[in-house]
């Protein structure tokens, strides 16, 4: 099977193309092989490895009706492949029809459990990285029904992680794999479920079930820390204050209302061991645009989150763009325009504003280095860096050579 994820955009019509060359010469009697269920298997993970790329959908669901006409039973990893795949195609950027997507996605999880349900022998059973797919597909759609959706499939992976305690039965892994955990929901399934939210502006319905969402995974964080990352953990938070942020409330009362809740869910964060990180600084910051009315108690609350994010080393280009919009000029000025050094000709940030952001390193002299981040929200690649790397390359191709390698 291709490496995730696959590099070569042909590859999900490719792998069709084989199947359908290799049924052709069976059918003809050129040869006595004939697919079997191991390469419809391999053939909806490659299909499902391939993501911006709107046909999969079909094809997965052309590759899933080839077995049942052959009477194959998809297993787990079908089903699962299938339902990646129509997820894949509802985020993707070209996709034309997301509503449908979105839909297929949900009919086919539907069919999963169907199947789970209806055999004694487990070959079909969804897990909770199945149930994440769903909601991440859900996501993406803009229909008020989605936030309803959502919610069914957690409250149904809950349920599923009760009655599993209650039978002590043979348990699998999130990854699907036999193992001692349950399946039940994990933080990435609270945030996805939260994120269905930010597309509703209906105040205070919208703000009292986020209230709900985050409080159910807060009621259960001490399972759900086993098996998701602290990170994870935070990122339930940062998308609570995001909702928070967007819940539509309209006069000033509720929003003040609705900021103070925000503040004291930083607070909770740190009492249950969690730290706020980039996407939850960039949270509060969008929180203080929202609800915040224009004056001086605003600019000082957002000189207050952004100078704790500078301190913590979380300011990375998201936070950056936010704290521009919402701050006045002579706040952004007297915060970063004047705190900013030159660095090729551009004025970048502080080094220890960006020490703790993930995803923005390279390698320079010294060790791994996060990029320098320009005032303009942008992390830049620089000379020094890009000459470090060619210094490093010519190394290891000078160590192949001496030890009679080749060069590449």
């Amino acid at each position: 099977m291709l490496p995730t994820p696959c590099r070569d955009k042909n590859a999900a019509s490719k792998v069709q193309t084989v199947l359908e060359i290799i049924e052709k010469a069976y059918r003809n009697g050129w040869t006595e092989n004939r697919p079997d269920e191991s390469c419809y298997r391999d053939c909806l993970v490659t299909i499902s490895r391939r993501v911006n790329a709107p046909e999969i959908g079909v094809l997965a669901d052309a590759t899933l009706s080839e077995m049942k006409e052959r009477m194959m039973i998809p297993d787990t990893t079908c089903y699962g492949a299938a339902l990646l795949a129509w997820k894949n195609v509802a985020t993707a950027r070209e996709c034309e029809d997301r509503e449908k997507a979105v839909k297929r996605a949900l009919e086919i999880f539907q069919e999963m459990t169907e199947a789970y349900h209806r055999t004694t022998k487990i070959t079909v059973r969804p897990t909770t990285e199945h149930y994440n797919h769903a909601l991440e597909a859900l996501t993406a759609s803009k229909s008020p029904k989605a936030f309803t959706q959502a919610e069914k499939l957690l409250s149904a992976l809950e349920d599923t992680l009760r009655d599993n305690n209650s039978e002590n039965e043979v348990k699998l892994l999130p990854n699907g794999r036999p193992g001692n955990s349950n399946v039940g929901p994990d933080a990435e399934c609270y945030k996805l479920v939260l994120r269905t939210l930010q597309n509703r502006k209906k105040f205070p319905q919208t703000f009292s079930e986020a209230m709900d969402i985050l409080k159910r995974m807060k009621d259960r964080l001490e399972v759900i820390q086993q098996h998701s990352s602290q990170q994870s953990c935070t990122e339930v938070f940062s998308a609570f204050i995001l909702v928070c942020a967007t819940c539509g409330a309209k006069s000033e009362g509720p929003r003040k209302k609705v900021m103070a809740t925000v503040l004291r869910t930083i607070e909770d964060m740190r009492l249950l061991g969690l730290q706020p990180d980039s996407s939850t600084y960039a949270a509060l910051i969008e929180a203080g645009r929202h609800l915040m009315p224009q004056g001086k108690n605003r600019q000082r609350l957002l000189e207050s989150i952004f100078r704790k994010a500078c301190n913590e080393g979380h300011v990375d280009q998201t936070l950056l763009e936010h704290f521009k919009l919402a701050a006045s000029t002579s706040l952004f000025t007297k915060l970063v325009v004047t705190q900013s050094r030159i660095v090729e000709n551009m004025k970048v940030v502080p080094e220890s504003w960006t020490r703790n952001v993930k995803g923005f390193q390279a390698s320079v002299e010294g060790g791994r280095k996060v990029l320098p981040l320009s005032i303009e929200g942008n992390f830049t690649f620089t000379k020094a860096a890009a000459e470090y790397k060619m210094r490093n390359l010519r190394r290891q191709e000078n160590k192949k050579m001496l030890q009679g390698g080749r060069t590449r």
